[in-house]
């Protein structure tokens, strides 16, 4: 076998292999973005949470005023009527009815403090949180855009890789190219290098006689699992550390 078909075919499998590193980063990064939405969402479901509560607790002010205002308007118009009156038992119901309406007030009062004070917690902790959650919605918005556009950018590798795959694939005998591809599909390191003279994927024991062979550039398969076999030390240093990822 002469050079050039083994390089060309190592060098096919880095390009194979970048393509499919490519892919799990793709995969990688959509699965990111699918966690930065969710975190968005529970920040904005937060921050919709803190917003409802001051929203509730201005309701229940609002409802609670609107009855301290009625009996103030009650009290009012039972003085009114008490001034007057001129007969004594009329005076004495008017006046038991003020006395429950001032009861009412005094419980109403005590009522308005608690619900104000319920206000004015919600608002301060939406004031205390606000600027925080805000802070941490717009820096997922600022990720999830950058991460898009890896994700678009990687895709367009991948696309690339794709178009110019067929012209690696010209120097490779048409052999090596069918075993090849048959153990793509099975595994997802169908070309291994040799590991302390064994199959650097299932560790099966390489004859010495194919030890030697493959000093001489030869590529072949492991006796046990089929994939192809090399030795490293035939390869640059970076090519060998591609092979491996």
């Amino acid at each position: 076998m002469s050079t050039f078909p083994f390089e060309s075919f190592i060098e096919l499998v880095r390009f194979d292999q970048a393509t499919k590193k490519s892919h799990r980063a793709i995969g990688k990064e959509q699965k990111a973005l699918e966690q930065l939405q969710d975190q968005k969402k529970q920040f904005e479901q937060e921050f919709d949470a803190l917003k409802l509560t001051v929203h509730d607790a201005q309701k229940v002010v609002d409802a609670t005023e609107l009855d301290m205002k009625s009996l103030d308007e009650r009290e009012a118009d039972i003085k009114n009527k008490i001034e007057r009156i001129e007969s004594p038992k009329e005076y004495s119901g008017l006046k038991k009815e003020l006395d429950a309406v001032h009861a009412s007030q005094h419980e109403l009062e005590d009522t308005l403090v608690g619900v104000w004070n319920q206000l004015e917690t919600a608002q301060r902790n939406l004031t205390q949180k606000q600027d925080d959650i805000v802070s941490k919605i717009k820096n997922a918005e600022q990720v999830f855009q950058a991460k898009q556009q890896e994700i678009e950018q990687l895709k367009k590798t991948v696309q690339e890789n794709q178009q110019s795959r067929p012209d690696k694939l010209k120097p490779i005998p048409e052999e090596w190219l069918e075993k090849y591809e048959m153990m793509y599909k099975r595994v997802d390191d169908p070309v291994v290098e040799i590991v302390q003279g064994g199959c650097g994927g299932c560790f099966y024991p390489t004859p010495n006689h194919d030890l030697a062979r493959l000093k001489r550039r030869a590529l072949l398969q492991c006796n046990s699992c089929y994939r192809f076999v090399y030795d490293p030390e035939l390869l640059p240093a970076e090519a060998s550390s591609d092979m491996s990822e």
